[in-house]
C-alpha cells in the first residue's frame, strides 16, 4: 500500500496522503464527537460516508476497546453489510450463509482521549464492492522498533491477500505515521531462486517482526505449494519495513 499518512488524534486529523481499499471521510467531520455507543456507528452513516449504496441488511457485527496509548483509549466496530444482489435469504447476525458471509464487511475506529466523555471517529474502511475486503479487529502492537497500529484487511478468496494498514506511533507529534509495508515484497521476489513465486498473500507477525510465504513451483496447484518456504526477517526504516535477513527453507514431502 503506497503513501503516507499522518493521524492526528486530537481536535483535528491532517491527512496529507492515503492509498487504502476506501477513501477517508473529509478532517472536519471527523471532528465532531460522536459518543462510541453502537447506536452512534449507525450502518446509515457507515454506508453514506463510503458510497456504499444497495444494501439489503447492515448491521454491527462486532465491537469494543483494542487498547490504549498515551492518554488515548481506541474502540472498534465491525460492520456486517449484506448487498441488495444476495439472492439468499437470511439477514445480519443469523446463520444463514449471508449472515456469515458478509459479516465484516467494514470497519470503524474511534478515539476517546483523556476524560473525555466523548469519542472521535479516527478512521474507517468501506468498499462499495462489497464482497472484496474483509475486515478484522484491529491491533496496537510494542516491539522493539516502536507501538504499531495494525488494521487488518483480507482481500477475500482463496489468495489471502494482504491490504492491512500499519502505522507506527510518534510521540513527538501525537500522531500514527502510516508505514510502507509492501515494497519489500517486490525486493523479496528479486531474491528468490530461479523457478519459484509467490502467489498468496503474506501476513507478518509484527511482534517478531518476520514473514513467512510459501514458494511455488511453475506446475504447483493453488491449494499445494511444493517450493519451499521463505522466512524473513524484517526491520524498520524511513517509514518503510525493509528485509533484514532472508532463508529459504526446502520442501519436504510428508
Amino acid at each position: 500500500m503506497n503513501g503516507k499518512l499522518m493521524l492526528s488524534t486530537g481536535l483535528s486529523l491532517a491527512l496529507l496522503c492515503a492509498s487504502s481499499p476506501s477513501a477517508m471521510a473529509g478532517s472536519s467531520e471527523l471532528a465532531i464527537p460522536i459518543p462510541f455507543h453502537p447506536s452512534n456507528s449507525s450502518c446509515r452513516d457507515f454506508l453514506r460516508r463510503n458510497h456504499i449504496t444497495d444494501i439489503r441488511d447492515c448491521d454491527i457485527s462486532e465491537t469494543g476497546n483494542f487498547g490504549t496509548i498515551s492518554d488515548r483509549t481506541f474502540y472498534y466496530v465491525i460492520y456486517c453489510i449484506i448487498p441488495a444482489y444476495s439472492s439468499e435469504p437470511g439477514k445480519c447476525g443469523d446463520e444463514s450463509f449471508p449472515g456469515r458471509y458478509y459479516r465484516k464487511r467494514g470497519i470503524g475506529i474511534f478515539v476517546q482521549e483523556g476524560a473525555e466523555k466523548h469519542t472521535r471517529l479516527f478512521l474507517e474502511r468501506g468498499d462499495p464492492d462489497i464482497g472484496m475486503y474483509l475486515y478484522q479487529k484491529p491491533a496496537i502492537v510494542k516491539n522493539t522498533f516502536g507501538t504499531f497500529l495494525h488494521v487488518p484487511i483480507g482481500v477475500d478468496g482463496t489468495g489471502n491477500f494482504n491490504e492491512s494498514e500499519y502505522y507506527i506511533w510518534d510521540s513527538k507529534s501525537a500522531t500514527w505515521k502510516m508505514l510502507d509495508t509492501t515494497s519489500w515484497i517486490s525486493e523479496l521476489s528479486e531474491r528468490l531462486p530461479a523457478g519459484l513465486t509467490i502467489n498468496k498473500g503474506i501476513w507478518p507477525d509484527i511482534d517478531a517482526m518476520i514473514a513467512e510465504t510459501s514458494l511455488y513451483k511453475e506446475n504447483d496447484g493453488n491449494c499445494c505449494p511444493t517450493g519451499g518456504t521463505a522466512v524473513v526477517k524484517l526491520t524498520l526504516e524511513d517509514l518503510r519495513f525493509r528485509i533484514q535477513s532472508v532463508k529459504f527453507k526446502k520442501y519436504v514431502e510428508q
